[in-house]
């Protein structure tokens, strides 16, 4: 699909959801942080619901027995922004995702995800990546909402997963929460490799879960290449079902 053809062809619906937001941003001033959040995800839920009916996204989900029933912080491989999508999918209620503060610029979706809680990270200004931190974990600790991290800090745009920044732990350890590690495979495909691609299947997998207070020190210092070993196990996995 050509580049300006699939611009004509989704542009009336982000046109649609930009358009939606605004009754949500004219009253939000008057309704309290948590209810914005709660609204916000909800409109957010409607809006994922329908690109992947438009863009005929299939999205095949294992693990989800694996989420412990509390508040928890999902970590996982980022191969598009499409992932963000896909997760909110499945999840159960407010989620704080916390981004690279470049997505703050980008028109509609960074409303979407800023209205249900979003947070953004500015990694070049570390006093400002710890007041971050703290922000999640305080949200995931005493609002009962759940967060989400990507700890490459970007997009791989296929399936070969990077480094993960060991930062991204730290909200987790902060607020007490397990960890529950999320593979994605697929999600480029949709939304990277070729511009914007229909009629694809992404594979979503939740991993068992990790519980910071009970690691001991050396485990610690190694869990997010643990975490990365684990969702890369996962990842090739599946992508050996895709050829067999």
């Amino acid at each position: 699909m050509g580049k300006i053809t699939t611009i004509l062809r989704y542009l009336p619906h982000f046109i649609a959801f930009a358009v939606a937001r605004l009754p949500f941003v004219l009253w939000k001033s008057r309704r309290s942080e948590q209810e914005n959040w709660r609204l916000g995800y909800e409109k957010a839920k409607r809006h994922v619901e329908t690109i992947l009916k438009v863009t005929d996204t299939r999205v095949v989900v294992t693990g989800k027995e694996n989420i412990p029933d509390e508040p928890v912080l999902f970590l996982g491989n980022h191969q598009s922004i499409f992932d963000v999508l896909v997760l909110l999918s499945q999840t159960k209620g407010p989620t704080c995702f916390v981004a690279k503060k470049e997505i703050s610029k980008w028109p509609v979706f960074s409303g979407w995800i800023e209205d249900m809680g979003c947070l953004f990270i500015d990694r070049e200004d570390i006093r400002a990546s710890l007041l971050t931190i703290q922000e999640a974990a305080r949200r995931i600790r005493e609002e009962g909402m759940d967060g989400a991290i990507y700890p490459e800090g970007t997009r791989s745009k296929s399936s070969v997963m990077g480094e993960f920044m060991k930062g991204s732990f730290k909200v987790a350890q902060r607020a007490h929460c397990p960890i529950v590690p999320v593979m994605i495979e697929g999600s480029y495909r949709v939304l990277e490799e070729h511009g914007l691609s229909p009629h694809q299947t992404v594979y979503l997998q939740f991993l068992p879960p990790i519980y910071p207070d009970r690691l001991t020190k050396e485990e610690e210092k190694v869990i997010h290449k643990t975490v990365k070993a684990s969702l890369q196990t996962a990842l090739e996995a599946v992508k050996a079902g895709q050829n067999a």
